[in-house]
C-alpha cells in the first residue's frame, strides 16, 4: 500500500529534534573541552579514591582475620560493644 507523505510535515517534525540534538552535542563537547586542563586533577582524585577504597578493604579483611585468629573482636568493634 502506497501512502504519500508531505515532506513539509516531516521537516516540521524532525528539524527541531535535530537542532536540539546538535545543540546538546555542542554543549557536551564544550563541557569536556573546558575540563581538559583539569584532567590531571580529576585523574589524581580518582587514584586517591581507589587507594582509599583498597585500604578500607584491607582493613576489613585484617579485622576479620584477627577475629578468626584471636576469637574476639578488636579495635573499634571492641569499643562499640
Amino acid at each position: 500500500m502506497y501512502m504519500y507523505v508531505n515532506p513539509n510535515y516531516v521537516l516540521v517534525g524532525v528539524w527541531p529534534l535535530l537542532r536540539w540534538m546538535w545543540s546538546l552535542w555542542r554543549w557536551l563537547w564544550s563541557m569536556l573541552w573546558s575540563l581538559r586542563r583539569m584532567w590531571p586533577l580529576l585523574w589524581s582524585l580518582r587514584r586517591m579514591w581507589t587507594l582509599l577504597w583498597r585500604h578500607q578493604q584491607f582493613l576489613r579483611l585484617r579485622s576479620l582475620l584477627l577475629i578468626e585468629i584471636t576469637g574476639k573482636p578488636t579495635g573499634q568493634l571492641e569499643a562499640a560493644m
